[in-house]
């Protein structure tokens, strides 16, 4: 018995190893995850022949930069997925035997893996997959990582490139307005625009500051917009929705909804052969097409209804607005756990108990509620299923939504007229809201054990409620500070730090600053014989712009 367990131990270690991803550096673990989700995206891709067409003629091209516009859900991503993949083959097939690849193909989905919204993250990401850094001269900060791609991408000798970059607009708001830096026509004192090889295929929605700001530049670029579904392209793909489950439409029920005018829309047609799958009466299933709301928010909206009424009420809605107000999204244990205390499930008395600015109260130590049940998690998960999205092949178990349409729908329900309060405004509302989730999850993973969910999470939901005393006390935390801290550049750690300096406290170390400014090397060689925490203290002084002996002052 014991050599069939020990063979079959060994070959599911063989077949599936564990550790296998934690041998990866971040950098190929973010490439693995971006490659599945384009895999994933470019084979659902239906019809789209002649603008895929256009994508590629462009990418093949000395365009300088091809910028893919449309509106949610018009099917940007699957189509900058398939172009990747594509650019992807043609590399492949042009690699001299045993040589590297003669064409250089970088894509970056945002949104679509944890982090994959960082502005910073990507740039270096995009640094070290063109071997323009590696991980001993990568640069510090942001902006050094900027002016280097900007060169690299303007020098005639850079191997041929193609960049695919889904959802510019959807980066993270501290670096929006500057994610474009990398381009080269940003900075005065390099060439107006890319280098002929380089070719940027950069995907976006109308008239966002991205696509504003791009207009500005004197860098060469055509615009592609997506056009709506044509009528073949949406016949095949209800056939192809319902198929898949041995379901279709007559004639007449086909006719009656792609009559609809947001069928033009992919994501509006999937979602609402989603609706007609799981409707369970046949005979009124034309009805049913007749009463689908003729606009994607609009649909989302009646999703969300029939997700509420199917999938557990409060507990439905309480899954939604956890997973809507997390950073990126949430493991499951994580949702069982808050999910498990039903008794303090939703927000009473219209959330007021926490409209004050500012923070919550730490909780109380009480007896842990036990995690949601699983017959009660699997109703929920079962009807929310084809809206989540779990983060690429880890097997985390990460959850979150899949069409970021459904977070403003969500918004747009729960935040601005769910226990609205007569006489309220919708501003007021949303900020109360918001912050009762803000708090549930705040206390959460204030009391987390997993170290590295609690830094990602938690300062977040500080941030949030701002927390300022909360926030001061997380910093000061050294299991914390190593969790944040990069010896090159720790920028989430310089983000919360910036947060929380206090005006008088930096008056208070000028002086200090200023004496030891002018001699670093002093500073340097009395840092240098402290203790490991002493020394990373003064390190991240030096990032955040301030003197290497302040961090031994702070310290002390």
């Amino acid at each position: 018995m014991n050599l069939v367990f020990d063979f079959s131990k060994m070959a599911v270690a063989e077949q599936c190893p564990m550790d296998e991803s934690r041998r990866l550096d971040p950098y190929e673990q973010d490439k693995e995850a971006h490659e599945s989700f384009m895999k994933s995206r470019s084979s659902s891709l239906l019809g789209r022949k002649d603008i895929l067409e256009e994508i590629d003629r462009g990418s093949r091209g000395k365009c300088g930069a091809l910028i893919v516009l449309g509106g949610p859900g018009i099917g940007k991503s699957s189509l900058l997925a398939r172009a990747a993949d594509v650019a992807c083959l043609r590399a492949a097939k042009a690699m001299p035997s045993g040589q590297g690849p003669n064409l250089n193909v970088f894509y970056h989905f945002v949104g679509a893996i944890p982090g994959s919204t960082n502005p910073e993250k990507m740039i270096k990401r995009l640094l070290r997959e063109l071997n323009v850094c590696n991980d001993l001269n990568m640069p510090k900060d942001y902006e050094s990582a900027c002016q280097i791609a900007s060169s690299a991408l303007s020098n005639p000798n850079t191997r041929p490139t193609i960049i695919v970059i889904d959802a510019l607009d959807q980066l993270d708001e501290d670096g929006t307005a500057s994610a474009s830096r990398w381009l080269p026509s940003k900075l005065r004192w390099l060439p107006p625009q890319l280098a002929p090889q380089v070719c940027c295929v950069l995907s976006m929605i109308n008239e966002t500051p991205p696509h504003h700001t791009l207009r500005e530049r004197k860098i060469k670029r055509v615009e592609q917009p997506v056009p709506p579904l044509e009528m073949e392209s949406r016949r095949e793909i209800v056939s192809e929705i319902l198929g898949q489950f041995d379901k279709r439409l007559d004639e007449e029920q086909m006719v009656s909804l792609l009559s609809k005018e947001a069928s033009q829309n992919p994501l509006w047609l999937s979602i609402a052969c989603e609706e007609l799958r799981v409707y369970g009466v046949f005979s009124k299933v034309t009805d049913k097409i007749n009463t689908l709301a003729d606009g994607l928010l609009e649909l989302l909206a009646q999703v969300l209804e029939r997700l509420e009424a199917e999938g557990g009420g409060s507990l439905m809605v309480a899954t939604l607005c956890l997973l809507e107000c997390s950073s990126s999204g949430l493991l499951e244990a994580e949702l069982l756990a808050i999910l498990g205390d039903e008794d303090n499930l939703m927000p009473s008395d219209n959330g007021k108990n926490n409209k004050k600015k500012g923070a919550s109260k730490k909780r109380k130590k009480s007896n842990k509620p036990q995690p949601l049940t699983a017959v009660k998690w699997a109703r929920v998960y079962r009807t929310l299923q084809p809206f989540l999205q779990p983060f690429g092949e880890s097997g985390e178990g990460r959850l979150d939504f899949s069409p970021p349409s459904l977070s403003k729908a969500i918004r747009k329900k729960y935040f601005n007229t769910r226990l609205a309060g007569v006489g309220e405004g919708e501003e007021a509302m949303n900020e109360t809201l918001v912050r009762w989730w803000n708090t549930k999850l705040t206390d959460y993973f204030e009391n987390v054990s997993n170290l590295e969910r609690k830094v990602e999470e938690y300062p977040y939901q500080l941030r949030k409620l701002g927390d300022k005393e909360r926030l001061i006390e997380f910093l000061c935390d050294w299991d914390m500070i190593e969790g944040l801290y990069n010896e090159d550049y720790s920028s989430q750690l310089l983000s919360y730090w910036r947060r929380v300096i206090q005006k008088k406290i930096q008056i208070k170390f000028h002086s200090i600053v200023t004496k030891y400014r002018e001699d670093h090397s002093q500073c340097y060689y009395i840092a240098k014989t402290m203790l490991p925490r002493e020394w990373k203290m003064c390190i991240h002084c030096v990032q955040v712009s301030l003197s290497p002996m302040t961090g031994v002052i702070i310290y002390l």
